[in-house]
């Protein structure tokens, strides 16, 4: 019996025909949910299906379909990477993978809204310095910039509005620090998302169970702990709209226990371990 460690990737990693190695019947009934995901999915054109609203239900499919080829584990964790903890809680049994399907397209949407009226991005820096004098110098009046991923030690992704990300990207060039922006189509984990919490947590009180018997535990985005009941559950999910997600930090509490990690629709994260 195989010691797994189950990664779910996030935001970045979808692409047309993502769908081509998947079992077709359990695909449909699954994309079904979220009318014009499959058109999007399967023919793109690709700034669509980079749409929040689109992106978050195309990844939880793909990554939760090949899931379903891995048997004879022993020993299980689970680390879904933002959107990726959706899949990680389904597996488990926490989630129904349907009601997910169309969960994950309303956060999305209220993603989508709370950014309405602004140019927002996120920018991975191949950094793990602090930058506050650097975000402090370039930072543009009623706009933000924040941590939101803590993905390695050798990367820190940073939410903000457009404009300033840019102008970091520009100082951090001068000091000879790698940034790239991410395919994404709004910013993601920062204040800004605060608005939407009490909106989409009416949500998860519709769709969230607890699976007492499960053998899998979730290491939850927020603050790298295992959830033990429904009540976390929908605390960890609701805060990770306006929490930087510490991939690090979960990794590090398991890193000790010798697991096989095995990544569903990217090997990223799998490199950020490494």
């Amino acid at each position: 019996m195989r010691r797994i460690l189950h990664l779910f990737p996030g935001q970045g990693i979808q692409k047309v025909g993502m769908h081509a190695s998947l079992d077709s019947q359990q695909y449909l009934n699954l994309v079904k949910y979220v009318p014009g995901l499959q058109k999007c999915i399967e023919e793109g054109p690709q700034a669509i299906l980079n749409q929040t609203e689109f992106t978050q239900p195309a990844i939880f499919i793909c990554s939760y379909l090949r899931y379903q080829q891995i048997h004879d584990a022993e020993i299980q964790y689970a680390i879904g990477h933002s959107v990726g903890e959706y899949a990680a809680l389904t597996i488990a049994g926490h989630l129904d993978p349907q009601e997910t399907v169309q969960l994950l397209y309303k956060r999305g949407c209220i993603m989508r809204d709370c950014s309405k009226g602004r140019q927002m991005g996120m920018l991975a820096v191949s950094s793990n310095q602090d930058f506050t004098q650097i975000i402090n110098k370039v930072l543009l009046q009623n706009q933000i910039i924040e941590p939101a991923l803590y993905n390695s030690q050798n990367q820190l992704v940073y939410s903000g509005d457009k404009e300033s990300l840019k102008l970091m990207q520009a100082e951090l060039k001068k000091q000879k620090v790698n940034s790239l922006f991410l395919e994404v189509s709004a910013a993601f984990h920062c204040s800004l998302l605060s608005q939407g919490k009490l909106e989409f947590e009416k949500e998860l009180q519709k769709y969230v169970k607890f699976n007492p018997k499960s053998e899998i535990k979730i290491i939850r985005n927020i603050d790298a702990k295992v959830y033990e009941n429904r009540d976390q559950i929908i605390e960890g999910l609701r805060d990770q709209l306006d929490h930087p997600v510490m991939f690090q930090q979960s990794y590090q509490k398991i890193k000790d226990l010798n697991l096989q990690c095995i990544e569903y629709g990217s090997n990223i994260l799998t490199k950020l371990l490494s």
